[in-house]
């Protein structure tokens, strides 16, 4: 037994610390980091609605949320262009290609007579009408200053028509007044 004593005593003169005594206190100190959680403690989203799909909106209470766009509908996967002719008073008229990707629809607006063209209310079928976009009317289409010296800016919906085609109506933003309506009939393939 004094010989145990007389190695301790050596070890702790020269300040090294044996690897049988190290671990010990690795140990206690992983316990207590481990019970405490680091000091976040513990997640329990058992109570929380469970997102099951990516289309049902719910928001899960996991490490991250569903991006969503602005109106709260879930983003649209990108879509096969489609093609139409536009015929009307919005524009020129002509060949007009319309898709939606996420929260945007995209569309060759210059043949409706549009520019700076901002999606209000996208649609997942752009196809059936349903989506609302903001624009400044080109100079031939009255995208004139107005009172305020400022661009005009109009509103404009898609809505269903015979055939599979769409009705395409713009209205002044400010006062609602219907600025003109086109046709987009669908190309066939």
């Amino acid at each position: 037994m004094g010989r145990h004593r007389r190695l301790i005593s050596v070890v702790r003169r020269s300040g090294r610390r044996t690897p049988g005594r190290a671990l010990p206190l690795l140990l206690a100190l992983a316990n207590l980091i481990g019970g405490a959680g680091c000091g976040f403690g513990t997640y329990d989203d058992s109570a929380a609605p469970q997102l099951t799909s990516s289309t049902t909106g719910v928001a899960d209470a996991g490490q991250w949320w569903p991006f969503v766009c602005p109106d709260g509908d879930n983003p649209s996967p990108p879509s096969t262009p489609l093609d139409y002719t536009a015929l009307g008073s919005c524009g020129d008229g002509g060949p007009f290609t319309l898709s939606v990707n996420g929260c945007e629809m995209f569309g060759t607006w210059s043949v409706l007579g549009l520019s700076n063209v901002q999606t209000l209310q996208p649609t997942r079928t752009p196809n059936l009408g349903g989506w609302i976009v903001s624009a400044t009317p080109s100079n031939a289409d009255g995208g004139v200053s107005v009172g305020d010296g400022g661009p005009e800016t109009w509103n404009c919906e898609a809505t269903p028509a015979a055939g599979a085609g769409l009705t395409f109506i713009c209205s002044d933003a400010t006062s609602s007044a219907t600025t003109c309506q086109s046709l987009l009939t669908p190309v066939s393939q």
